[in-house]
């Protein structure tokens, strides 16, 4: 679980810095804005691509007989999840207080990170019988989930500060977003040393 987690901070890491580059300032603010809109995807794709993916494949396993391989898991998770991005970004197009050209790469984003985060999950309990590691693996997309939806709306903030702020011209923007995200992945990263 140490590795997923890994995964899972340099992911959302990676959102906020493409959020912040393609939706400019001032896109954390409001209800609807596309950083908390992209986060309650994340959060939905992610719970449901588990469950499907975790539900096919327990299928497979009680019909045929045989264990399915981590190649079927791979591809069963990203199909599953550009299945499940066709209504996420239809319900989010229509949330989206302002019209975002780049809403639709941004899922595409989101489902590539959502089928890596569920393969990871299948391999993580590929050795538990079937229902428990269905639970357990909802369980902990829900909560990666959650922990995406946090760290992008908090970011999401902190972008928003940083603009307002008096920053010398040398670190405005980009180079202090890195450092930010430098800081907040060492803080986020800090639990790893005691997962053994």
């Amino acid at each position: 679980m140490k590795e997923f987690y890994v995964v899972l901070v340099i992911f959302a890491l990676i959102n906020c810095i493409v959020l912040g580059r393609t939706t400019g300032p001032g896109a954390g603010s409001g209800r609807s804005s596309v950083s908390s809109l992209l986060a309650i995807g994340t959060l939905l794709l992610l719970a449901g691509n588990t469950l499907l993916t975790f539900s096919v494949l327990i299928v497979i396993e009680q019909v045929s007989g045989w264990v399915p391989a981590v190649w079927l898991a791979v591809a069963l998770s990203t199909a599953t999840a550009g299945l499940l991005l066709l209504p996420l970004s239809a319900w989010a197009g229509r949330r989206c207080a302002v019209p975002c050209p780049y809403l639709w790469p941004l899922l595409a984003l989101t489902a590539i990170q959502v089928a890596i985060f569920t393969s990871l999950l299948v391999v993580a309990h590929a050795g538990l019988p079937p229902w428990p590691a269905l639970i357990r693996a909802v369980f902990w997309a829900i909560c990666a989930g959650f922990g995406v939806l946090v760290t992008i709306v908090a970011f999401a903030d902190l972008r928003l500060r940083l603009r307002v702020n008096d920053t010398p011209g040398v670190w405005r923007g980009l180079p202090l977003e890195l450092v930010a995200a430098g800081i907040l992945a060492l803080a986020l990263l800090m639990p790893v040393g005691g997962m053994s």
